[in-house]
């Protein structure tokens, strides 16, 4: 059902997208210095539509990333939880293979 709903999420968002990127495509000066209006020392020119767009993919990236760093103890903590229950299968794997003793006990020690 996850998958479905991003489908038509995502075919819904598409018209729009282009209506967006069509509708923005005059050109812009875009400016990395915020001391110089006039002469700005990192400048570049570009459609309206590239630079939201460049802006939301770095947004995206950024915290794509940042969701990544901050979920390293969960990985870790699921890796050692697999770790431990293939380590607990092969306990019950020896145990099921060992016979059983002859005397149709246990070997725990007798309650008095």
């Amino acid at each position: 059902m996850p998958r479905f709903l991003t489908t038509v999420f995502l075919i819904l968002l598409a018209p729009v997208l282009v209506a967006f990127f069509v509708a923005n495509r005059s050109l812009v000066t875009i400016s990395f210095d915020p001391t110089s209006l006039e002469e700005p020392a990192l400048a570049f020119t570009a459609p309206l539509w590239a630079g939201l767009s460049g802006t939301l993919l770095v947004g995206f990236v950024l915290g794509a990333v940042g969701m990544w760093i901050s979920n390293t103890r969960l990985r870790k903590n699921a890796k050692e939880q697999r770790r431990r229950v293939r380590e607990l299968e092969r306990e019950v794997k020896l145990a099921n293979e060992r016979p059983a003793t002859s005397e149709g006990g246990t070997n725990l020690p007798a309650v008095r």
